[in-house]
């Protein structure tokens, strides 16, 4: 606990020099990178600055920003879990085809009978071995007994029949709110990384205006997809050709964000070059390292070159 605060306080002092240096007052107070609300020390003390985990502190994250306690806390009841939940399920589906990791989940199962088409159970994968647990309170009293019957037949016929049974993860995600949470995680990347100069932008807004009205679908093509599985893959590179722009790798998520020298509507750009549709575009440029702290390189660069 002390530690936290201690890190609040330094990232608070640092945020506070940022952006004295970038407007040229001299003024104590904190900015909040996605809002933009100002505010002094005793927002510290009363919890109206909370320390911001990338990712989630419940998913091990490393605290890298402040941001004010709305923002944060709109996100870990939305935009945050919608994550969390769609690599739970992810995760669960992947048990049940390679088989090679744990996992505890609800399910609902279809033996493809009339009386057992909606069966709810837990599901166990454990040492490659997949194993269902009927939930009593939540099925019909003579499920057991129905689930006994079709074993005895599968047993004394076609046990092929064992592999159609269809396995259904009851973990639910809102996919719009999921993208918008790697959104919000790739852009506080990089503010941590390059500072207020790059957040307060003004081909930054449409991002932020996103990140806040997290149910509107503002912007489209800031978010893919790739076929690697690599959940601890994450990098930032900047992009010089064919446009310029931000990439952010989270695991196989790839989220796009303009650059300095973007053009200004940059998502609308996007579309009318019609860079959105084509599956074969070849992006190029440099790669920067993750940032693990607040670094606010953008706003200390003349400073500490003079």
């Amino acid at each position: 606990m002390k530690n936290t605060k201690k890190v609040k306080i330094l990232f608070f002092e640092k945020g506070v020099l940022a952006i004295n240096l970038l407007t040229g007052n001299d003024e104590e107070f904190y900015y909040c990178p996605i809002c933009g609300n100002p505010f002094p020390r005793t927002a510290l003390d009363n919890k109206e600055l909370t320390l911001e985990h990338i990712p989630p502190e419940a998913q091990g994250g490393k605290g890298i920003a402040l941001t004010c306690s709305k923002c944060n806390n709109t996100a870990g009841y939305s935009v945050d879990s919608a994550v969390f939940n769609r690599k739970e399920l992810k995760k669960g589906i992947e048990s049940l085809i390679i088989r090679n990791q744990e996992y505890k989940g609800r399910v609902r199962l279809n033996f493809g009978e009339e009386n057992l088409k909606k069966v709810n159970a837990d599901l166990s994968v454990k040492d490659s071995k997949v194993k269902f647990y009927v939930i009593g309170k939540s099925n019909p009293p003579n499920i057991s007994e129905n689930i006994k019957e079709f074993i005895n037949k599968a047993n004394q016929g076609n046990k092929s029949c064992f592999q159609s049974i269809k396995v259904t993860p009851k973990q639910r995600f809102n996919l719009w709110y999921s993208k918008v949470g790697d959104l919000r995680t790739a852009f506080l990347v990089c503010f941590a990384f390059f500072g207020y100069k790059y957040v307060y932008d003004k081909r930054l807004e449409p991002v932020r205006n996103q990140i806040i009205n997290y149910n509107e679908k503002l912007i489209e093509g800031f978010w893919s997809q790739s076929d690697g599985n690599s959940e601890s893959n994450t990098n930032l590179y900047i992009i010089d050709k064919p446009f310029s722009a931000l990439l952010v790798n989270i695991g196989e998520i790839s989220i796009l964000l303009p650059w300095l020298e973007s053009p200004e509507n940059f998502y609308e750009f996007l579309i009318q070059e019609k860079y959105l549709t084509n599956s074969q575009i070849q992006l190029t440029g440099g790669r920067l390292p993750w940032p693990r702290t607040l670094e606010l390189n953008l706003d200390f660069y003349k400073r500490e070159n003079h």
